[in-house]
């Protein structure tokens, strides 16, 4: 998760079980889906995956496993924390995660 706000705004950079990566933003209490990919070959929802989100301004770019995927330009939220969010939608649901490595790091200025 990415830009968290006091109003609870966020922008959400995410994988599923399915092996599909999102973003999207909740922007004053409603869901906006920005990406959905369908299936690729980068993500293995068995597997170690790293997702890197880069965010400069109204630029994002998105790499998986150190691939660059996407980019998008959206400028909602200009500034705000950043976290990690799990959710299992299944009732009963169970799942095990391990994070290993989180790191922020400030951009470097583009010329």
């Amino acid at each position: 998760m990415a830009r968290i706000t006091e109003e609870r705004d966020l922008y959400n950079y995410c994988i599923t079980k399915e092996g599909r990566y999102r973003f999207d933003v909740l922007y004053h209490g409603e869901w906006d889906f920005l990406i959905n990919e369908p299936e690729g070959d980068l993500i293995n929802p068995q597997d170690v995956s790293t997702l890197t989100l880069v965010a400069d301004g109204s630029l994002f770019e998105f790499f998986l496993n150190g691939h660059p995927v996407n980019e998008i330009e959206n400028d909602r939220i200009q500034s705000g924390q950043v976290g990690i969010s799990i959710a299992l939608f299944d009732v009963g649901a169970t799942g095990t995660f391990e994070f290993d490595n989180f790191t922020v790091k400030q951009p470097a200025p583009r010329e």
